[in-house]
């Protein structure tokens, strides 16, 4: 599967009347349809597009309403680096949260992908990390789209309850394949875990 539309609402809790729309994209179905789970289990979000590179991202930005956008960086045809700008000429308010395999070493890509007009990004586990990153991981993309995506729409979350987000594994077939000047900046938090030494 290379790309998908809405899903439905969350699997569990109420439904909402409008939930926040997200997209993700990622070259892995493994880890599309585990972010796909881990996000609908929120009564008020709903991915509306699966893609496996940004080209595709780009195309299906100009067809779906979306407020968040969580992007891979290196994928084929198109990486996240090079379609972020085109993202957010396609839709210049919509929020976008890279979520990649980043370490230290690599780190420069977050900054690079902030100055592009990146809102936030996140670390994916891999698996040399521990249950203890994965699960952290899983809360703090949850929080990040709720926080970004209702940011985006300029009020605050509904009186909802929703479930806490399950821990997810990761993918065991995973391999990592002008900023605007009036987006504002937001911190961008690398949460990684020491890898074994060569």
């Amino acid at each position: 599967m290379t790309q998908s539309p809405a899903t439905g609402t969350g699997s569990e809790g109420p439904a909402v009347e409008d939930p926040l729309r997200v997209m993700i994209v990622d070259d892995s179905s493994v880890v599309r349809g585990l972010l796909t789970r881990l996000l609908e289990q929120q009564p008020d979000v709903r991915v509306v597009s699966s893609v496996s590179d940004g080209q595709m991202a780009v195309n299906a930005l100009r067809r779906y309403d979306v407020d968040v956008v969580i992007l891979d960086i290196e994928m084929p045809r198109m990486d996240g680096l090079t379609a972020l700008p085109m993202l957010l000429e396609a839709r210049p308010d919509v929020q976008v949260i890279v979520a990649s395999t980043l370490t230290e070493k690599n780190a420069e890509i977050a900054i690079k992908a902030l100055d592009s007009g990146a809102a936030d990004c996140l670390t994916k586990p891999t698996s040399v990390h521990g249950l203890g990153t994965m699960e952290a991981f899983s809360r703090q993309l949850v929080d990040k789209v709720i926080a970004l995506g209702y940011a985006h729409r300029e009020h605050p979350r509904p009186a909802i309850s929703g479930p806490p987000p399950r821990r997810i594994a990761p993918s065991p077939d995973y391999r990592p394949s002008a900023r605007p000047a009036d987006r504002q900046y937001r911190p961008c938090l690398l949460y990684t875990s020491p890898s074994p030494r060569d």
